[in-house]
């Protein structure tokens, strides 16, 4: 799995008042990257404190309020979506992307502090997917760069408790996806070049009246 140093830049993210460093990267000095702000409590809790550090490539956190698309898309890009989450800790996912209703994965541990986690299906056009790992009053998102790892373990140790100590109960598990742009079928004119055929094609008939009523 690819990694790399952490980038020390800072992200400001004006509507969702939240300020925080960019992705910290897992490279061989596992890099900091608090991205906790504004009513935070005290806390050292990072993202990287969490067993799933360890396999992911990077990861954002810990993060004030909930793991919504807008909060999660503010951090991975536009292209990112939702794809399935366990909201109650049974293990089972109840909240899987409602246009197809399929069970994308599964998870132990229930509404603890750590268990397991592995996809039962991956869609086919999916590149890169995130973990969002909520608890408590943050959350830390930890991003896959490709789908090399599917299965692994995960805890609650990079995201914090109202009073800023780490190992909250598990709120929810959920999962982002970034899935292969959709590249527009071949042969189908673009709408400009559409209408400047139109054009032409009324240009020749209006001059072929013409001739005829010259003739």
């Amino acid at each position: 799995m690819r990694r790399a140093i952490l980038v020390g830049s800072v992200l400001l993210i004006g509507s969702l008042g939240l300020v925080g460093p960019a992705f910290a990267n897992n490279g061989q000095g596992n890099g900091g990257g608090n991205g906790g702000g504004g009513s935070n409590p005290t806390t050292t809790v990072k993202c990287e404190d969490s067993v799933l550090f360890t396999i992911a490539d990077s990861c954002q956190g810990p993060i004030n309020g909930n793991d919504t698309l807008d909060a999660v898309q503010a951090y991975l890009g536009n292209e990112w979506e939702f794809l399935a989450k366990d909201n109650n800790g049974d293990g089972v996912d109840e909240w899987g992307n409602s246009f197809d209703e399929k069970q994308y994965f599964s998870l132990t541990g229930g509404s603890g502090t750590s268990g397991t986690w592995s996809f039962d299906i991956i869609p086919d056009d999916v590149t890169e997917f995130a973990i969002a790992i909520k608890g408590g009053p943050s959350f830390s998102l930890y991003k896959f760069d490709d789908l090399d790892t599917t299965t692994g373990a995960w805890d609650t140790k990079g995201i914090f408790k109202g009073n800023g100590d780490p190992s909250p109960g598990l709120s929810h598990f959920s999962v982002f996806i970034k899935r292969t742009p959709t590249e527009p079928p071949e042969g189908i004119p673009e709408p400009a070049a559409m209408a400047g055929l139109m054009a032409v094609g009324a240009g020749i008939v209006l001059n072929r009246r013409k001739k005829a009523e010259q003739a």
